[in-house]
């Protein structure tokens, strides 16, 4: 079964490289749709104490893990019950990702990506 997130992510992808959030209720099937859709993606779950590990340690032990051989998408999920979640992001993005991969993240409702104007 197609799902609007699939329309939505490609739409997005071709008009340029800015990250992805997509956010809502549980089991509506953000995480299912991005997995099996996006293909050459490298999955990082909050949820996995593994994935927390690697994503505690910074930027560079992502970017090391997804590897620069060809182009992929990283997709973070649960990533906002991670305290300094934004934090993160903005630094792996503005060292590793840009125009090298593409970057979605997945959560929750709670998932606040408004903090302020120029964030």
């Amino acid at each position: 079964m197609k799902r609007r997130y699939e329309n939505l992510l490609s739409e997005h992808f071709k008009q340029g490289d800015q990250m992805a959030f997509i956010a809502g209720a549980r089991q509506v099937g953000k995480t299912t749709s991005c997995t099996s859709f996006i293909k050459n993606h490298h999955y990082f779950n909050w949820d996995n104490e593994d994935h927390q590990r690697v994503i505690i340690s910074g930027p560079t032990a992502v970017a090391e893990i997804v590897g620069a051989a060809e182009e992929r998408t990283i997709i973070f999920d649960e990533l906002h019950k991670y305290p300094h979640w934004k934090n993160f992001l903005k630094g792996f993005y503005d060292t590793f990702a840009r125009n090298r991969f593409r970057v979605v993240v997945t959560g929750s409702s709670r998932l606040d990506v408004y903090r302020k104007g120029a964030d």
